[in-house]
Formats: structure tokens, sequence, C-alpha cells
């Protein structure tokens, strides 16, 4: 059970406290900019994610909301059940912003939108010729929750890899010894179980290929060091970097831009499947990132690499719409 608002977020220009940490792709930015311009309107919010250590949104359903019936409630097919109430109540309303002016504010999925919305913005701005600090393209729709939330949960998205052919695999395991123990498990549930437990206190990283699960635990996290020693250290530590720099990049060779050969998915049984239908692909399994992990990297100014968070679940399309009446 997870306890969000949502409100318009002011794109700040100079001294932003709103950090981003995922790497962005050219395609879909052009797809939703070209929505935007078309229907002047967020239809969907980004999702976003604050320290709350006044307890903001706790306090305000507890005292405000709680007891009132809400005139949104619904059950996706997901099995998702979202209910929305309205705050209309302007000394709240006023006690709220207040509240955020100084909290940072963590972009944890929507980063598309995000950019696109500050490129409208920048575009309109261009547009008129002069500063209105209070139009509505320099605001875009989101959706605020609380880091520290138990129902914050962030699910991995594991890599499948396509090959031209059948894959050496016994000469790829080889390889993957010069920087991990291999450990072969023979039951699937046993194997996610151990992979969870592991990433507790280690790096491990989970293979499929002709029916053999296969754990992979980093030897030393120092060969990173060597072969990112241009990123920061928060960057270098994430298990999605280890498979993407290690694994894919260096000794399979792959461009990790290249959407021909690598799928993504947060469902592992989909690419377990995959795999055993056809003896081109490897699947790769990673854990999920913590949010502090997310935190430490955005305030690096450094972007995680691309599709390494699935917050779950996501926030309907269309609950709420942002209309720029001013464009």
């Amino acid at each position: 059970t997870r306890l969000g608002f949502i409100a318009r977020l002011y794109l700040e220009n100079k001294n932003s406290t709103i950090y981003t940490h995922e790497h962005t792709r050219l395609e879909p930015k052009e797809d939703r900019l070209k929505l935007l311009r078309a229907v002047k309107a967020n239809l969907s919010p980004i999702f976003v994610i604050f320290p709350d250590q006044k307890r903001v949104i706790q306090h305000i359903y507890q005292t405000y909301i709680q007891e009132k019936k809400p005139f949104l409630d619904l059950v996706n097919d997901d099995k998702v059940s979202h209910k929305l109430w309205r705050l209309d109540y302007q000394p709240l309303l006023n006690k709220l912003q207040a509240d955020m002016q100084n909290e940072k504010i963590f972009i944890a999925d929507g980063h598309h939108r995000y950019e696109v919305a500050c490129a409208y913005r920048d575009e309109m701005k261009k547009k008129i010729g002069i500063f209105q600090p209070e139009a509505g393209f320099n605001y875009a729709l989101a959706y605020f929750t609380n880091t520290n939330s138990s129902g914050l949960t962030i699910l991995p998205i594991h890599r499948l890899i396509k090959f031209a052919s059948k894959p050496d695999i016994s000469k790829f395991i080889l390889s993957m010894k010069d920087y991990f123990d291999v450990e072969e498990v023979k039951d699937k549930i046993r194997f996610f179980f151990l992979m969870e437990m592991g990433g507790r206190s280690e790096h491990v990283l989970g293979m499929y290929y002709d029916k053999k699960y296969q754990l992979l635990r980093l030897k030393n996290i120092k060969i990173l060091d060597r072969m990112l020693n241009d990123k920061p250290a928060e960057f270098r530590s994430l298990d999605v970097s280890i498979l993407n720099y290690i694994v894919l990049k260096k000794i399979l060779g792959i461009d990790l831009e290249d959407k021909e050969a690598l799928i993504f998915t947060p469902n592992a049984n989909e690419l377990i499947e995959k795999v055993d239908s056809d003896d081109s692909y490897i699947a790769f399994f990673l854990n999920p990132v913590r949010v502090q992990q997310i935190i430490s990297v955005a305030l690096t100014g450094q972007n995680m690499p691309a599709k390494s968070t699935y917050f779950y679940p996501k926030v309907l399309s269309g609950l709420v719409i942002n209309k720029h009446e001013d464009s």
C-alpha cells in the first residue's frame, strides 16, 4: 500500500532541487513531445519521491482524508486498487506547498516525460519571448511519494540477449570465471532465493541457458574501478553496471544501445520461456536496485544505465489531467 499526492511540479532551471537518475533515449522523447504539442496537456504524471521527514503525506491522509469517501475508486487489469481523493481546503494546500519548498525531489519514473516537459517549456518561452514564471508550461503533472515508504516497491528489469546463432556457452562461462565465481543451481525457486539472499551482502547476477540456472558472484568490485574510472563509485557499484560493462560489453562485445540484441522486461518467467523456445537467446537476471542507491547516484549528477528500475505499481494515466491553458 502506497500513499502519495498528485500536484503540479515547477520545472526549476537554476539551483534545481530536482534530481534525475536514468539515461533516456531520443525516440520516446520525440514521440512524447509531439503528443504534448498536440494535446497541450500532461495526461500522465511523472513519478517522484522525496524524503518527507516531516511526514506530510501521512499527516494529511490521517487528518483530512482517511474517513472520507474517495471520488474515484477502481481496480485495474493488474488487480491493483487505486483510490483518489480531492484536496481543496486552501489552508492545507498552503501548508503543503510551504512544507515542500526545500525538499529534494528525485524522479523515480518518467524521466522522458520530465525532459520533454522541460523542452516544451523552453520552446514556449522562446515562442512567447517574455518571462512568464506562472505560465502553465513551467509546470508538469507529478505524483509525489515518500522515499522511506514500505509500499515503495522497485522491481528489477532483466535482460534477454539475442545472438546471431547458438552461442558457445562453455567458452562463455569459462571467460566469466575470470571475473565471477560461477555456481550452477538446478531448481528455479532455489536459484532466485539464493540470488536475493546473496544480493544483500555481495554482487550477484543470474543467468539462464539450456535449462540451467547460473549464479554469478563478482570476485572483486575493484574490477569496475579500473574499467569505469570516469564514473563515480555509486555508479560502479550497481549490479546493472556490472552486467552491462563486464558481461555484455567486455566479454560478449555487445553494444549497449543495440535494440536488436537487447530485450528488457521485469518478467523473469517470460525470459525463461523465450530461452527454452530459442537457443540463440541467453537470459540475465538482476536483483532490484535499492531506493538509497538511486538517491546516491542522482546526487552525484550521474545517470544510471537505461532500464535500471521498475517502480510498482505504476500510477495510471488519465486519473488526473493537467491542461496547459495558456498554451
